[in-house]
């Protein structure tokens, strides 16, 4: 499996299937449906691509970014994909996964 992609060098790093999951993320380029970040964390339901299943995590927001921690690992989380975040029935923002 690809683990990592380094356009920058052209290198790509190969390992297993259980080295493409993980508990954080950073996500930058927020949009918030609100038009306001929340001004401390919070829990959210987020998916981090379009046919994943909604996952609990911690959003913990910054000025212009967030950090996710997931509950549980998310296999291939990967940069430059968005990312959603939802409470109950109801959409908070989204943004492109930072790495």
């Amino acid at each position: 499996y690809v683990t990592q992609i380094e356009p920058e060098t052209n290198k790509i790093t190969v390992g297993y299937d259980e080295e493409l999951y993980s508990y954080n993320l950073a996500v930058n380029n927020i949009n918030w449906i609100s038009g306001k970040p929340p001004s401390e964390p919070i829990r959210v339901a987020a998916k981090i691509r379009y046919r994943s299943p909604e996952s609990t995590a911690i959003l913990y927001p910054k000025a212009n970014s967030a950090e996710i921690k997931f509950h549980q690992a998310q296999r291939a989380i990967t940069p430059g994909q968005s990312i959603v975040f939802y409470q109950d029935n109801e959409v908070l923002g989204g943004g492109i996964i930072e790495n």
